[in-house]
């Protein structure tokens, strides 16, 4: 007997596509639940790229499988390396020398932090997230991948 509650998804990835963030950094969303505001997203950045200034209003936790990167330019954060990032800590993504492949785990708000006056610039949810991901799929030409379960 089935029971759809306990249905596992599993997704190939290398089917989900990568999609242009900008700043020299990809994205792909590996899985979605909007409604318990819960995304996991995997990342490409190019070396030396930075991400604005931001903090999250709940935990992320994040898997690096190549190339280093930090918070700030130590880039402690090598292939092997688990982080949680604490809700609510101000913090940058920064690219060590190699390029970079993460994957995390976030639950909650992002806010984008304004670095001249520290008051929050824009927030954005994981519904917002996916479907800005969806959105870029579709203007690349790509297919919405089933990340939702």
């Amino acid at each position: 007997m089935a029971h759809p509650e306990l249905d596992t998804l599993h997704l190939h990835s290398e089917t989900i596509p990568f999609v242009d963030f900008g700043k020299g950094t990809k994205v792909r969303i590996l899985h979605a639940r909007p409604s318990e505001d819960f995304i996991v997203t995997q990342i490409q950045a190019d070396p030396g790229c930075s991400s604005e200034l931001h903090r999250h209003l709940g935990p992320v936790f994040g898997w690096t499988v190549e190339g280093t990167w930090g918070h700030d330019h130590t880039y402690e954060y090598r292939p092997g390396t688990y982080i949680f990032e604490t809700p609510g800590v101000i913090h940058k993504f920064h690219a060590g020398p190699n390029p970079v492949n993460a994957v995390f785990v976030s639950y909650g708000i992002l806010e984008y932090i304004n670095e001249q006056t520290l008051e929050v610039a824009a927030s954005i949810d994981c519904a917002t997230v996916l479907e800005n991901y969806m959105q870029m799929c579709e203007k690349s030409g790509l297919p919405r991948p089933n990340v939702l379960a």
